[in-house]
């Protein structure tokens, strides 16, 4: 019965753990890669996302500051919103997150790794 209970605990974790949310969105994020219809595209250096808690998302190159927008995370984990244009989330493991964004037929996508 024990085994089954830490069983149970341990996979109730790994899924918390794998689901976007506004708590765990908080901190520093890398841009490992940014695709365009799954071509990746060349880096313009160093790109970070700064997940504040109060709902502000600064952006850097290279540690240069490019400007902030809001962000909110959906109840449900799916759906991360930056300045106002509504992103899907298609990963949240660990420390790596992968959203897109369809438009009109392109689909941008990108994969964070948090630092």
């Amino acid at each position: 019965m024990k085994k089954v209970l830490l069983l149970s605990f341990v996979a109730l974790l790994t899924f918390a753990c794998n689901k976007l949310t506004d708590k765990n969105i908080v901190g520093t994020w890398l841009v490992t890669e940014f695709a365009i219809n799954g071509t990746a595209q060349p880096s313009a250096g160093d790109v970070t996302y700064e997940f504040m808690d109060n709902g502000v998302m600064n952006a850097y190159i290279a540690g240069t500051p490019q400007g902030a927008t809001n962000y909110t995370v959906s109840d449900d984990g799916n759906t991360l919103t930056m300045g106002g244009v509504n992103y899907t989330v298609t990963e949240k493991k660990g420390k790596t997150l992968k959203f897109e964004y369809n438009d009109q037929g392109d689909v941008y996508s990108w994969t964070l790794e948090k630092q």
